[in-house]
């Protein structure tokens, strides 16, 4: 049978496009290639390993995020039951509780300085916050975790270290706000569809009012923490390089 008339043009521009596809994959297979060797090359002159062996394997990079782990979980032990704890015993004294009198008279100096505690307790943790905000990158090159505490205490309250840090931290904390408010309204279409999906269960009418509420909060966290954290944890481990003494670990 006699192929048509349209059907070797087809052929030809069906050849001519498969060819164009290749050529670009393989363009950007060798654009990867390339920027794999500079990181691998970038990485061995930091280091000094070969390239293609710099934190090869399992081992190093469980050695490398272990101690950033532990540090990081000293860092919320040490900064955060203070304003918990004040904030616990000012509700005890202040708050509304059902049948119980307050043991502070409402409108009292006792009753403003105990209700304005929790604030200034919190402010106190955030400056310890931002003090110890050097640590992980402290414990990644090396130190235990108390060890890593200290030298980013030692170079935070510093003359140069205040500065740079608030410097860093602010712009940081003002994106990481704009980037959850933006998550979170982005997501409440989610609250419908949540109790949508929980309400037909018997008896679970006020578990699927109050997750549809917390579905978009807990997007916008989980999606602030993936653009934000990887950010913030470079650039303070960038600052963390800049403060540090000159002189390196043997």
């Amino acid at each position: 049978m006699a192929a048509g008339p349209g059907e070797p043009g087809r052929g030809r521009h069906a050849f001519c496009r498969e060819r164009n596809l290749n050529e670009r994959k393989a363009q950007l297979l060798g654009i990867g290639s390339a920027a794999l060797q500079s990181c691998s090359r970038a990485v061995a002159a930091e280091t000094g390993e070969p390239p293609g062996t710099a934190g090869a394997g399992p081992e190093p990079l469980r050695a490398r995020v272990r101690p950033v782990l532990f540090v990081s979980a000293l860092r919320g032990l040490i900064v955060w039951p203070l304003p918990i704890g004040v904030a616990a015993w000012a509700d005890s004294l202040t708050g509304y509780h059902l049948a119980t009198p307050l043991p502070l008279e409402r409108g009292s100096w006792p009753y403003v300085l105990v209700s304005a505690s929790p604030a200034v307790a919190l402010g106190v943790a955030v400056l310890i916050r931002l003090a110890l905000a050097l640590a992980p990158a402290a414990a990644a090159d090396g130190l235990g975790p108390w060890a890593a505490v200290r030298r980013s205490w030692s170079l935070t309250w510093t003359r140069t270290g205040v500065p740079r840090v608030l410097v860093l931290a602010l712009p940081l904390a003002a994106v990481a706000a704009g980037v959850l408010r933006l998550a979170v309204q982005a997501a409440l279409s989610l609250r419908p569809l949540v109790r949508e999906l929980l309400e037909p269960a018997p008896g679970n009418f006020f578990a699927a009012y109050y997750a549809g509420i917390l579905a978009p909060v807990v997007v916008g966290v989980l999606v602030t923490a993936a653009l934000v954290l990887p950010v913030a944890c470079t650039a303070f481990a960038v600052l963390h390089d800049r403060l540090r003494p000159s002189v390196r670990r043997g």
